[in-house]
């Protein structure tokens, strides 16, 4: 499908015949000079073989000016759209996943509260437990927390350390939040927010609900996170019988139930609405699963992580289906054109052949070498795309580099784009896949220019993530290869002091901390969390709701 990403630039093409009228006007108004010439040359009784001549340069002249006009007609079209930006057509490109990154959304309204579990426990209890259980099987993942009420808050960021998140499981309650109803839309909205952009993590969100919802946004929110390419996993609690409840006034009763077949419509509806604007090839798609289901979380878990098993460097290369952008293609056939109209004015037949033919030489010469540079041709797109921060694009490109340097057995080429894939990967702050690349590219084979940078690199990244004695080992061997350079003989010097530091700090006995009666971390934590919603809401003018927090 032909689709413009500014198609209101196609309405400039409306000035084309205006500029047709004018340009008939100019060559109407020059010719008609030359024709006067032409009348006073009979006159003159000029040679017969010399008239002959003029009257047939006058109509090669017509013909180049009609044929300069159609040229530029053409290149100005070809401008324009080149200027909308149009795209036809699809490619598959690669994106290579190295981690997980999930959103756990949790619907903290009242309702949650029904005691309506199989086990007698209450929906958010169960919910809390079965969150649990998923994170005990999300090794290497990354995690964040979003409650969702009347508003969607994040609670814990993105982070690959669950201890926080264990513990706010153990304390789940409506209390947490001050703002009234059910807004699991707003949840969803929040926890795309909280994914980094330009990752190469595999983002997935995980919203824990009985459906019952005082504002219908899931459905809309749903659809974002779809176009997005971030699939989203519903995991129902509750009974789908009415079960009676004390809403959040502490007086009211309301009646609430698992809302399963409203779930599950939803779910259908979002995913085939996204599917039929990008077509079947369209993957991502909204699921829900009941938590008492059996197997529902090896369901969820399948779902939003990938194996590290099937690969061998813990990544993981997905093909992605985009739409092929054409706005050089068309601003080339532009230039054409425009080239065209200048060289039609100066045509001359016996000069021509030997030009075209130079040309029609070099350009079958480069299509010739295209095939065998394709992989120094990646690798220079790659470099351009890091140049300009976009590490996503880089690494794809380097990646492809890779691949097709390992197809025509070039040793260098492959060198290079593995480097360069690795410090895309530590810009986009994927430590664990930029030393997986880094360590095949310290062997003595290797150039020292990239061997110093591996060993640099590998470096800093060990430095980032604490281990201070093996950054100390690659800062050494950098050095080896290079004793020049100062910034690697800072950062040692770094590393020696944070072993000095934690040699000492291991010396020192550390005092346990003691909680006090009625006092705990987690309330302290809540009860900020708690005053930030209060302060979010005192800042919004407040009308009188008739909203029944349930």
């Amino acid at each position: 499908m032909f689709k413009f990403e500014y198609p209101v630039v196609l309405y400039t093409l409306l000035a084309l015949p205006l500029a047709w009228i004018i340009v008939a006007m100019r060559a109407h108004l020059l010719l008609s000079a030359l024709n006067i010439t032409e009348k006073q040359k009979k006159i003159t009784n000029i040679e017969k073989n010399a008239k002959k001549k003029y009257i047939e340069s006058v109509q090669l002249l017509k013909k180049k000016i009609v044929f300069r006009g159609i040229f530029w007609s053409f290149g100005f079209i070809f401008l324009v759209i080149a200027a909308a930006d149009p795209s036809f057509g699809s490619r598959l490109e690669t994106m290579q996943i190295t981690g997980n990154s999930v959103a756990f959304v949790f619907d903290v309204s009242y309702s949650m509260n029904a005691d309506d579990m199989p086990d007698g426990t209450t929906r958010l209890y169960s919910a809390s437990k079965y969150a649990y259980a998923l994170l005990s099987r999300m090794k290497d993942a990354s995690v964040s927390v979003v409650l969702a009420k009347g508003s969607g808050v994040l609670t814990v960021p993105q982070t690959d350390d669950f201890t926080v998140i264990q513990s706010l499981l153990e304390n789940l309650s409506p209390t947490l939040l001050t703002s009234a109803g059910s807004n699991l839309g707003a949840g969803i909205e929040t926890a795309l927010r909280s994914f980094a952009k330009n990752t190469s993590l595999s983002a997935a969100i995980v919203l824990f609900t009985d459906g019952d919802e005082t504002e219908e946004t899931l459905k809309a929110a749903l659809e974002n996170s779809l176009e997005q390419g971030i699939p989203v996993f519903i995991v129902g609690f509750g009974s789908v019988a009415e079960t009676e409840i004390i809403t959040g006034d502490g007086e009211r009763k309301a009646k609430t139930a698992l809302r399963e077949a409203k779930m599950q419509k939803i779910c259908e509806d979002a995913t085939k609405q996204v599917k039929r604007r990008h077509g079947d090839s369209f993957n991502i798609k909204a699921s829900y699963v009941n938590a008492v289901n059996i197997g529902s979380a090896l369901t969820v878990l399948n779902g939003v992580l990938f194996s590290n098993e099937k690969t061998q460097s813990g990544s993981l290369t997905l093909y992605e289906t985009k739409p092929v952008r054409r706005q050089s293609f068309f601003a080339f056939l532009a230039i054409i054109c425009f080239c065209a109209g200048l060289f039609v004015m100066r045509f001359n037949a016996k000069r021509t052949l030997l030009k075209f033919s130079g040309v029609f030489l070099c350009a079958l010469l480069f299509t010739s070498c295209s095939e065998k540079n394709k992989a120094s041709f990646n690798i220079l797109k790659g470099v351009i795309n890091w140049v300009q921060e976009d590490y996503q694009e880089a690494s794809a490109d380097f990646l492809e580099a890779r691949e097709i340097s390992v197809q025509q057995q070039d040793s260098m080429a492959k060198i290079y784009a593995q480097y360069g894939l690795a410090v895309s990967y530590l810009m986009l702050n994927e430590k664990n896949a930029t030393l997986n690349q880094l360590e095949n590219l310290t062997g003595n084979d290797i150039p020292p220019l990239v061997r110093f940078g591996a060993f640099y690199n590998s470096g800093i990244v060990s430095y980032q993530q604490g281990d201070f004695n093996k950054a100390a080992e690659f800062f050494k061997q950098a050095l080896l290869i290079d004793n020049s350079q100062i910034n690697a003989k800072i950062n040692l010097e770094l590393a020696m002091s944070q072993i000095e530091v934690q040699s000492k700090t291991a010396q020192s006995e550390l005092q346990p901390f003691q909680q006090t009666e009625g006092s705990s971390m987690q309330d302290t934590i809540f009860s900020m969390m708690q005053e930030n919603d209060n302060k979010q809401w005192k800042s919004e003018p407040q009308e009188k709701s008739d909203i029944l927090d349930y």
